[in-house]
């Protein structure tokens, strides 16, 4: 690397060393820089305190792109800028993005670009990207304390509110057991409601500790065979199936990475789901199958651009639900039919939409009223 030439005035120097950003001076016939500014000492990683070219310190995944940049340089105009945003190596190994603009210095006689000048300064998404990084980890670990203060209230929950709840059922059934012959009928009925009640309110709060209790950590993410583990689901389910005389039929589905804690969950949701809804009029029929499908043939939001992802569908031929319900079924505690018709708490479909949110997929549901529901489950391949 050579310095400035004697010709090169004092004040010219000075400017040039006190700037902020890397001034360079490139020469294409001999691809070897002939100046550059001592900031670059600062903000680059140089071996041996110089620098010949940039190829040292350019990110391997960028070289590709810089001769391209340099090509164009090679065709360009004179007074013409050329722009480009490289990473570049930084003094303690890491990489930095820059923003890098070049010009034409002089020509040979043929009109070829003999050397072109550049600028090079910290680009500012660069910048920007650090700033993001700093508040992602500040808020990382907001997130981090308010999951700590729930799963200390899900334990509270657990182990303190549940076990009341059933001392105050216990409670009542003594009383109705032991002062049953002092009260009259209308009381007898009112106190046997209060249980019921009481039986609802414990329901309610298990589905609300399993929602909670719902996370990554529920086992490591494994290759799992949803055909052996929906089997086992249904055969868990047995009785409930063979009681309202449901054919079940499950055709070949694919393996998918996941927890296996959690994918049997989700399946005993939308099963139950089936049954709970089923048609009085006719026999419960519900089909389990799946389709390999690329993100540009599926109708929804969730599908990533450019991914594959296995649907796999739960149909039934129960009583539906309309069109306008179809994103509210997975709403916590919502419940579109009759609430005494249908016991529950309105938490399951909203469970199977956060196991699926666990695995990056999605869920989606269509329904036709008197007719059937389906449920699709989307797991990226």
């Amino acid at each position: 690397m050579t310095s400035f030439t004697d010709d090169q005035s004092r004040l010219t120097r000075q400017l040039l060393e006190s700037v902020s950003d890397i001034i360079y001076l490139l020469d294409f016939e001999n691809k070897r820089i002939e100046f550059l500014s001592p900031r670059a000492h600062e903000i680059l990683r140089l071996p041996g305190g110089a620098m010949e070219s940039l190829d040292g310190v350019i990110h391997p995944g960028d070289k590709e792109k810089m001769q391209a940049h340099l090509d164009a340089c090679q065709r360009m105009n004179d007074h013409e800028a050329m722009e480009i945003e490289l990473r570049l190596q930084a003094p303690d190994g890491s990489y930095r993005l820059f923003h890098i603009r070049d010009l034409v210095f002089d020509r040979r006689k043929d009109g070829a670009v003999r050397r072109i000048t550049g600028i090079m300064r910290p680009a500012e998404g660069a910048r920007a990207g650090e700033e993001m990084a700093q508040l992602l980890a500040w808020k990382n670990r907001e997130l981090q304390f308010v999951h700590s203060e729930l799963q200390t209230f899900t334990t509270l929950v657990a182990h303190d509110y549940l076990e009341n709840l059933k001392q105050v059922y216990i409670s009542l059934e003594m009383i109705i057991s032991a002062e049953a012959h002092r009260f009259s009928d209308p009381s007898k009925a009112h106190l046997r409601k209060a249980q019921t009640m009481l039986q609802k309110l414990s329901l309610l709060t298990e589905d609300i500790i399993a929602y909670a209790a719902l996370d990554v950590s529920e086992g490591r993410s494994v290759i799992v065979n949803l055909k052996d583990m929906v089997e086992r689901v249904l055969k868990d389910l047995s009785g409930k199936l063979e009681a309202v005389h449901a054919i079940v039929r499950c055709a070949d589905l694919p393996t998918v990475k996941g927890h296996s804690l959690l994918l049997p969950v989700l399946f005993n949701h939308l099963i139950s789901n089936s049954i709970k809804f089923r048609h009085s009029a006719r026999p419960l029929v519900i089909d389990i199958f799946s389709k390999l499908l690329e993100a540009s043939t599926i109708r929804h939001p969730g599908a990533y651009p450019g991914k594959s992802y296995y649907m796999v569908e739960v149909k039934d031929n129960g009583i539906g639900f309309f069109p306008v319900d179809r994103e509210k079924i997975f709403e916590m505690f919502y419940r579109g039919h009759e609430k005494a018709k249908f016991k529950g708490s309105g938490m399951g479909l909203a469970i199977v939409r956060k196991i699926m949110d666990i695995h990056g997929g999605y869920v989606a549901a269509d329904g036709v009223p008197g007719e059937g529901a389906s449920i699709c489950c989307y797991f990226p391949v």
